[in-house]
């Protein structure tokens, strides 16, 4: 079943898209749109997911990659493009810094406030993926899919100079989607529109970036499993 606050969020989601000029808002509204139609099929994509993995080890060392690619590598690629852009004067790296730094703070942000709007049971927790707005759920999106594909996304704006390379960035970005799924973290609709809410507030930043931004500062995201914080850099 749909929740009906949900088709509101992604409608003004899509608005908020399409007021920043976003050439790629169809694929957007195709992501959305999958979104929320998996949410009527969350329960039994999950249950094949956990099925096949303990068939096939290899879907799970694909995930668990997957999984650190959308959480613990984020800001050690992040600071680590920023160091060599600037050490070795590298304009590709430092942009990659520049935009990655930015739409991963913008993305997250967001994903801390739908979490807690939504507040939706996590697998591991409830056999119901219907439950929403239960204290201390947070389901609802994912946020290490929405990592991986802004910065799948700054990688493909970057250095994606052909389909293959972009290929490879958003490749490797869906294995995430796998991981959150396999490990019970999130349904596959959060999975789902995690990805396109990173996509998305990933190309409204850039577009920002390229009109307005200042790029002598930066607000960097600064994560852990256990806090969240928000790093200034001051460049010179």
């Amino acid at each position: 079943m749909i929740n009906k606050s949900l088709i509101l969020y992604s409608f003004l989601f899509l608005t908020v898209m399409n007021n920043f000029s976003i050439a790629n808002d169809y694929v957007i509204g195709a992501g959305i749109g999958l979104g929320l139609l998996s949410m009527t099929m969350d329960e039994n994509v999950n249950q094949e997911v956990s099925s096949a993995s303990s068939k096939f080890g290899f879907l799970t060392t694909l995930g668990d990659f997957g999984n650190n690619l959308g959480g613990e590598l984020q800001l050690p690629i992040i600071l680590g493009s920023g160091a060599y852009g600037w050490g070795f004067d590298d304009d590709r790296a430092q942009t990659f810094f520049l935009y990655a730094s930015g739409a991963g703070l913008v993305t997250q942000g967001v994903t801390y406030g739908t979490k807690k709007a939504f507040a939706r049971v996590r697998p591991a927790d409830d056999e119901d993926s219907n439950i929403y707005y239960k204290n201390r759920n947070d389901s609802f999106y994912s946020g290490h899919s929405a990592a991986a594909f802004s910065l799948a996304t700054v990688y493909s704006e970057v250095y994606g100079t052909s389909l293959a390379s972009r290929s490879v960035g958003y490749g490797l970005a869906s294995l995430t989607l796998l991981g959150r799924i396999n490990d019970k973290r999130h349904w596959l609709s959060d999975s789902i529109i995690g990805a396109t809410m990173g996509y998305g507030l990933t190309r409204m930043y850039i577009n920002y970036f390229k009109r307005f931004v200042n790029k002598n500062i930066v607000l960097a995201p600064n994560l852990d499993l256990d806090r969240a914080g928000v790093l200034c850099l001051v460049l010179f």
